[in-house]
């Protein structure tokens, strides 16, 4: 008699399991595009991997008010 595989059972080692959530980060650190995406919007910080093309400006410190 054979066991029957469960619906809860962790999946075969390599394997990852079907409804897998995108890694967060990337081997560098950064979050990853697909996270990104499945978070649905922009933050407007500039990510490396932002998949709305966003590029955040910076200003050169000659710009700056003064402090």
């Amino acid at each position: 008699m054979t066991p029957e595989p469960r619906d809860d059972a962790p999946p075969p080692p390599g394997e990852a399991p079907a409804s897998a959530e995108p890694p967060v980060f990337d081997a560098d650190g950064a979050l990853t595009r697909e996270y990104l995406l499945a978070r649905g919007r922009c933050c407007e910080n500039g990510c490396r991997n932002c998949p709305w093309g966003f590029a955040a400006v910076r200003q050169s410190p000659s710009l700056l008010p003064p402090s």
